[in-house]
């Protein structure tokens, strides 16, 4: 949903409020970003598996920073001590550049204690932890704008690069290229750190589909057309994605195997959107957060539901709904001892 980023309306107008660390709670977590109006605060929480014991990581209120990113997901490093999370660390405003001015990728420990930020990931968006926790995949965006006859601006020039990012501080290097109209986003690694699953658009009347990318440089394959946000299974035998309808819009959720064949729909949500599937590390669970808002509050997400269903598409359960808070890209921990396992009907 990187997409959605570029378009923010209006100013965030946030009161202070003060951070305090915590133990992270044992058991399955998610992590996701709350942005809520009255009290109005933007903060990356993590929670559990049915959506209580919410504990404040990161953000908060007008003085905090860095303030995550709304419309943008966070990322669990592989064995789950630590967050990655796109943030704004200057000044916020309510502009159609809001999303790339001051952004960076930072990480912090599952505690809320170690916030620092990624070297060489200025204007980054949608941060990928790799298995090892050595990487970060991420997102750049290239635009170009010029006057019109009518006084007015014309994108002439777009494009999104994916980019990885060394987290011990190496710096960063692009993965695919600078081209007008080709956006690529990665969006998960395969467990075993091999391969990076990319969503694809070749130019702005193509179909989105999902790409597996070899990261020793030995080309890529596609694994499902006209879809986006792939994401590897735990045993890396399957991937989540998101489907779109190109004539109504909405979005539906599938997994399919990790070779392209077996595809299988999850979900029918007509006049909605579900978007940033995330599988439990059992596998065996996934979560995606349904959009259906109209207007400016459903713009930015409030009264959206964060949902949990079996792999299956069986026995979906909203855990989060509220139409005062917005939530961003709930995901789930990984690691021992995190697995929330099949939802009984």
């Amino acid at each position: 949903m990187i997409r959605r980023a570029l378009f923010i309306a209006a100013a965030l107008v946030l009161a202070a409020a003060a951070h305090v660390f915590a133990a992270a709670p044992e058991g399955p977590r998610l992590a996701l970003v709350e942005f809520s109006a009255k009290p109005a605060r933007l903060v990356l929480n993590s929670v559990d598996q049915g959506g209580g014991q919410p504990l404040p990581i990161a953000g908060g209120g007008k003085r905090a920073r860095p303030l995550p990113t709304i419309f943008d997901a966070p990322s669990w490093s592989g064995d789950g001590s630590a967050i990655a999370f796109t943030g704004i660390g200057g000044k916020v405003e309510g502009s159609s550049g809001f999303a790339l001015e001051g952004a960076q990728i930072y990480v912090v420990g599952a505690d809320g204690s170690g916030l620092r930020s990624v070297p060489g990931t200025t204007e980054g968006l949608g941060p990928v932890f790799s298995p090892d926790s050595r990487t970060i995949a991420f997102t750049r965006i290239r635009e170009r704008k010029r006057r019109d006859r009518r006084g007015g601006e014309k994108l002439i020039y777009r494009s999104w690069s994916v980019w990885l990012a060394d987290t011990a501080g190496g710096g960063s290097a692009r993965l695919t290229p600078w081209r007008n109209g080709l956006l690529m986003t990665p969006s998960s690694f395969s467990p075993d750190g091999t391969t990076l699953a990319v969503s694809r658009q070749k130019s702005e009347r193509a179909e989105a589909e999902v790409i597996a990318m070899q990261l020793d440089g030995s080309g890529s394959a596609v694994i499902a057309r006209h879809a986006s946000s792939g994401v590897y299974s735990p045993d890396g035998t399957r991937l989540a994605f998101l489907q779109v309808d190109r004539k109504g819009g909405d979005s539906d959720l599938f997994t399919i195997g990790a070779g392209g064949s077996d595809r299988r729909r999850l979900t029918r949500t007509p006049k909605g959107l579900e978007v940033w599937p995330s599988w439990d590390p059992s596998g065996r669970r996934l979560v995606v957060t349904r959009v259906s808002g109209e207007g400016e509050a459903g713009f930015l997400g409030f009264g959206d539901a964060v949902v949990e269903m079996n792999a299956d598409g069986s026995c979906p359960k909203t855990i989060l709904r509220d139409r005062k808070v917005a939530f961003y890209g709930a995901t789930w921990q990984p690691g021992p001892g995190r697995e929330a396992g099949p939802i009984a009907c």
